[in-house]
């Protein structure tokens, strides 16, 4: 059995994250275990900014402003995380890490020029903060005593060239990488398309990375299990924000899922997995003691 659990932005607090990893390490089974990540919470939005300012979309006065308090935000946001998470030896580690990628994302900013294509570069930037939250989790899993393995998700997922809400055309064949270790872990959301340029996968997009991944192991044999990590205790009959008395159900057909009008994991990305015999559940990582809620049938 592959386990393919994705993580969203809200996933990635101190506490939460050392309650999964704890418990994680409690299991045991002989399953093996993919995580997909999403970009911390706000990071994305961040970015955003950045390339609205680096592509003229704010008032001219302001884009030195804004470019530079985004990049202190991302930069103070990710090292907030690190220190909660590591000490000693291993903070040092970390944080080099963690510079090498603000580096890039810098020069990345600075290489933009008048004329660029604004679509590329925007996932060029936005990519970051999925690459930032996957160094920083598979770190502290090694930290933990997991055995796990970080990979690139640009290298396996091939995209159409839509580089901001792109649609993915193949993904490559990685099973081999269990052989080296049971646990492994990449980024939601992003992908490359067939010339080789990054592209994003829209809203959400990690929900549908994950999908893709678990499709991609039950065409190659594989028994798979599909998991959305979620801050919510269940599925809302009613849009929250309207009713916040909203009553909430643990199990939810399918079709009443595809009719609700908000959706805590991708709607077609639960689509996608049932059309292609995979049941999703969805875990409530506020309190892991809690039951998971399912999508059926």
């Amino acid at each position: 059995m592959i386990n393919v659990t994705k993580l969203g932005g809200k996933f990635f607090r101190r506490e939460i994250i050392k309650n999964f990893v704890n418990i994680f390490l409690q299991k045991e089974t002989n399953d093996k275990t993919f995580f997909v990540v999403s970009a911390m919470e706000g990071i994305t939005r961040l970015l955003h900014l950045l390339v609205d300012a680096k592509t003229g979309k704010v008032e001219e006065g302001f884009i030195t402003l804004i470019i530079t308090l985004c990049l202190d935000e991302f930069h103070r946001i990710h090292l907030k995380l690190i220190y909660k998470l590591f000490n000693n030896d291993e903070l040092n580690k970390v944080l080099f890490g963690f510079d090498k990628i603000f580096i890039d994302l810098k020069k990345t900013l600075e290489d933009y020029k008048n004329g660029d294509n604004e679509e590329s570069f925007h996932a060029n930037v936005v990519k970051f903060g999925e690459l930032v939250s996957s160094y920083i989790l598979f770190e502290y899993l090694d930290y933990a005593g997991v055995d796990c393995q970080l990979f690139d998700a640009r290298d396996y997922v091939v995209s159409n060239n839509d580089y901001k809400n792109g649609k993915v055309l193949e993904i490559k064949s990685f099973k081999n990488l269990f052989q080296k270790s049971k646990v492994l872990l990449t980024q939601g959301f992003i992908s490359r398309n067939t010339k080789g340029e990054d592209t994003l996968l829209g809203l959400d997009g990690s929900d549908t990375s994950a999908s893709e991944f678990a499709i991609a192991f039950k065409n190659e044999g594989e028994e798979v299990s599909l998991t959305f990590a979620k801050d919510v205790r269940g599925f809302f009959k009613e849009d929250p924000n309207k009713n916040p008395n909203a009553e909430i159900s643990k199990q939810m057909h399918l079709i009443d899922y595809l009719g609700l009008s908000s959706h805590p994991i991708r709607k077609d990305a639960v689509k996608m997995a049932f059309e292609n015999g995979i049941s999703v559940s969805m875990k409530y990582f506020i309190d892991l003691e809690e039951s998971d809620s399912h999508i059926v049938i």
